[in-house]
């Protein structure tokens, strides 16, 4: 009898990251194989596709991407075949899974696929949800919202809230958190303190190039605007060159090895959109997001898209702007500047801040018994 084996499909860092939070589930005896990280050793699979060679942000990149996407679904599909596998986990990555899902049910219609992070329906193509129900058969979500909306728009299947990857390690830090936040709220009463504001340009480098001018002019034109002595760190992928972007931008960077080390060091921090402003939050560290794409991806998500909501997903998840989103052609350094600049003045602005983010780690838990559902929808045989 051949040995049990499940596809497995993440295209990012944070997919990679929530599928590490859910690695202990999977039964020992399963063989793992997919799109993922061919250097991970914590979840490892057999990796047909190494996900670094595959990621593409924005709409335009995406279509740019169709050719390779479509050879890629055509060796997928005919390796589910030739495995007979009967177990499929999907984690973020939406654009390829999506219509991977449509035609690995189209084929296999009794496979048994998971997604795990909910397409953001609820943002834009809200029409996607009710046809989830004919591509996947259960679906793991981690904003509290997202169950019940998903519902209500239609969707068939099974739906799991389960606790963000971020939330377990909140809890995991709870304690550090909770002092570092302490020491935080004095330094920034005190003008004389050096304050330590913390880099994060992207996880990829699309992202990183975007941002960078922005940042070095920052770094450059900081003294001339703001008073105070103050200490810039930066955080990189493990994957990059630190020593190139110092001479860059004259501050020292660390590998995201340490990004908690530093998050409890900071007292700003000024990040690229995406997962990690989440960690901020939970963190609570007072922060700017900063958001720049192509012409072309901002033409699209203006004029086509036209969503007009919060991009940092603490900011949609208190449901207000704790933090400052600076997008497309405000990404420069007086956009920045002109924040930092009145936090350092006026302490109680990112001191109330810190207060509001404390709700946030209630919000992230999954519900109760999680473990037991998911284990009876998807790892039973």
């Amino acid at each position: 009898m051949s040995r049990p084996n499940c596809l497995i499909v993440y295209g990012e860092r944070s997919g990679e990251q929530h599928f590490e939070s859910l690695y202990p589930f999977f039964p020992t005896d399963w063989h793992l194989w997919g799109i993922g990280n061919s250097q991970n050793t914590l979840a490892p699979i057999e990796c047909l596709f190494d996900y670094h060679s595959l990621s593409a942000i924005g709409i335009a990149n995406i279509f740019f991407s169709l050719p390779r996407y479509q050879k890629i679904l055509k060796i997928l599909l005919n390796e589910v075949e030739k495995r007979q596998t009967t177990r499929v986990f999907l984690i973020d990555f939406q654009e390829f899974n999506y219509n991977l899902a449509f035609f690995l049910k189209k084929r296999f219609p009794k496979l048994q696929i998971c997604l795990y992070g909910a397409p953001q329906a609820w943002a834009w193509r809200q029409y996607r949800a009710k046809k989830l129900s004919k591509r996947i058969d259960l679906l793991l979500c981690f904003l509290p919202f997202e169950k019940q909306w998903f519902g209500e728009q239609g969707f068939t299947g099974k739906i799991i809230q389960v606790p963000h990857f971020l939330w377990k390690k909140f809890f995991q830090y709870s304690e550090q958190i909770k002092r570092a936040s302490l020491v935080r709220q004095e330094r920034l009463k005190n003008p004389q303190t050096i304050k330590t504001i913390l880099i994060l340009l992207g996880s990829r480098s699309l992202e990183i190039e975007k941002h960078i001018g922005a940042i070095k002019d920052l770094v450059k034109f900081f003294p001339k605007f703001c008073k105070g002595p103050v200490r810039w760190i930066g955080i990189l992928p493990e994957h990059y060159d630190g020593t190139l972007f110092e001479k860059k931008l004259g501050i020292d960077f660390f590998s995201d090895k340490v990004l908690e080390e530093k998050l409890l060091e900071c007292d700003f921090a000024i990040a690229s959109s995406g997962t990690v402003t989440l960690q901020l939050g939970l963190w609570q560290i007072p922060s700017l997001v900063m958001y720049a794409i192509s012409p072309l991806n901002a033409w699209i998500y203006r004029s086509v898209i036209k969503y007009e909501g919060f991009l940092s997903l603490t900011n949609i998840l208190l449901e207000k702007e704790i933090f400052p989103e600076i997008t497309q052609e405000s990404v420069f350094a007086y956009s920045f500047l002109r924040y930092l600049k009145e936090w350092l003045e006026v302490p109680e602005i990112p001191l109330k801040k810190i207060e509001e983010l404390r709700a946030l780690s209630l919000l992230l838990s999954g519900e109760q018994e999680y473990e037991k559902h998911l284990n009876k929808e998807f790892f039973q045989e």
